[in-house]
């Protein structure tokens, strides 16, 4: 029967009953001062780290570098190729997290709300992290050389 029917029923129908899981990517941006960049979404309560979704056939490291500029106005570099993967099953994502700085000629304080979706941006010092969405505190603690910010996680 469901070979019977039309190739486009059969596609809605697959995408229908398919588990779907989105990619994203995003950067832990630090600088050298150990200050990194967080923003907080108009939906979120808390912060999190800059990035988004992987359009289909983008490079997760440009996607990275592009969604940091949308949300932020800034360009960065990525410190490394390698990104540290997590999965959050409840919301069905895989998001890849690098290490980056801002780019060449990129200062601090030219970080701003680039995007509607964005209520605040700012940089914060690893001591004094305002409440973070669950993955930016488990990333934080994983990437910025095991410290402990239990304080952080959210309430």
């Amino acid at each position: 029967m469901y070979a019977q029917l039309p190739l486009s029923a059969r596609r809605g129908l697959h995408r229908r009953v398919t588990p779907r899981w989105m990619m994203t990517a995003r950067c832990l941006v630090r600088l050298d001062d150990g200050r990194v960049l967080l923003i907080r979404h108009r939906h979120w309560n808390d912060w999190g780290l800059p990035g988004g979704g992987v359009n289909r056939g983008e490079l997760t490291q440009r996607a990275a570098i592009r969604e940091v500029a949308e949300e932020t106005g800034v360009r960065v570099q990525l410190r490394s190729s390698e990104p540290f993967p997590m999965v959050q099953s409840h919301g069905r994502s895989i998001e890849l997290i690098y290490d980056a700085e801002l780019a060449e000629g990129v200062q601090p304080e030219d970080v701003y709300t680039a995007s509607v979706e964005v209520a605040e941006v700012g940089w914060f010092p690893l001591t004094e992290l305002p409440p973070l969405v669950t993955a930016a505190a488990l990333t934080l603690e994983r990437m910025c050389e095991g410290e402990t910010l239990e304080w952080a996680r959210p309430t």
